[in-house]
């Protein structure tokens, strides 16, 4: 898989593609003690080696975490059944040479207010009795609106 892994970044960054690397476990809990045949490092290295490689996006220990890798940046994201129950956005730009990338999270709890009564029916929002309950059964304290 090693193998595999670096003949197609190499294939990649010969056609000047933007790779994303997006494995279960981020580099920091790779350990050939469990069966991996990558530490950390060498995947780091493997990775910047490759400047096709612009994220490496991982989940596993269900934390929010951003790392600069040095040529890439590393991002690795929480479930959403896990508290504080947020998703996560990723864009990738590119124009010409330049590679941007955007993220940002966000929570399914975030009631969004009305700015008046005259438009209350549009921030209406049929599924926040079951964002709710998802919430609840997370363990996550919900706001109410003072409406509800």
């Amino acid at each position: 898989q090693v193998a595999f892994l670096k003949e197609e970044l190499s294939k990649a960054t010969r056609r000047d593609e933007t790779v994303i690397v997006a494995t279960h476990h981020p580099s920091g809990a790779l350990d050939v003690t469990t069966g991996t045949a990558l530490t950390e490092q060498s995947l780091v290295r493997v990775l910047n080696d490759h400047p096709c490689v612009r994220l490496h996006l991982a989940g596993h220990l269900h934390d929010n975490i951003v790392m600069d890798r040095g040529g890439y940046v590393e991002i690795v994201t929480g479930s959403i059944i896990d508290a504080p129950q947020q998703g996560r956005v990723i864009e990738i730009w590119r124009s010409g040479d330049a590679v941007e990338l955007r993220y940002w999270l966000f929570s399914h709890l975030d009631d969004i207010e009305s700015p008046d009564e005259a438009n209350a029916a549009l921030f209406a929002d049929p599924l926040l009795p079951m964002r709710r309950i998802a919430a609840g059964l997370a363990g996550v304290q919900t706001r109410r609106r003072a409406n509800q």
